[in-house]
């Protein structure tokens, strides 16, 4: 059996560390956007961009070693992890695994996170634009033709005429 094991082992504990740090960020966003605190959204934003380069390295680095232990192993590229584990000497089996199942639970937890702000995101935008265009009819941002319907502006270019 290969080396590399605790390599990769390692390596998908330093991924999984990443997606619980953005996770742990993920909150402080959610909070800075139902406070509209927009300098703290802009701050967390910035450490989540370095966040997500630092799991997409550790992501790069840790498929790469899986590759090479496949290969090494003469397992098919489709196997699983816990085909390889089969292979592998205790205690390193069982960390692998857990690392793995670690690893599972970071990213099941950041698309649920990831959704769930979308969804509320979603919904109050669409709740503060019906709330705007009730207040204010009159600024709908919409264009009307020489009928008075509603007409949408499309590739062609639009003149005012400044003098209404």
């Amino acid at each position: 059996m290969t080396t590399k094991i605790p390599e990769l082992i390692q390596s998908v504990l330093d991924e999984a560390a990443a997606l619980e740090k953005y996770l742990e960020e993920r909150k402080v966003l959610s909070d800075s956007i139902r406070r509209r605190d927009w300098p703290a959204l802009q701050d967390v934003l910035l450490r989540i961009e370095g966040i997500a380069l630092l799991a997409e390295a550790t992501e790069r680095n840790r498929s790469a070693l899986w590759d090479e232990i496949l290969a090494e192993s003469g397992l098919p590229a489709d196997s699983s992890v816990y085909r390889l584990a089969l292979g592998v000497p205790e205690p390193e089996r069982s960390m692998l695994s857990d690392s793995y199942r670690r690893l599972k639970v970071a990213a099941l937890r950041a698309r649920v996170e990831n959704e769930a702000l979308g969804e509320y995101v979603g919904e109050t935008a669409g709740t503060i634009r019906s709330v705007v265009e009730e207040l204010y009819p009159d600024q709908k941002g919409r264009l009307y033709g020489r009928t008075g319907r509603a007409v949408s502006a499309g590739a062609r270019p639009i003149v005012l005429d400044t003098a209404l």
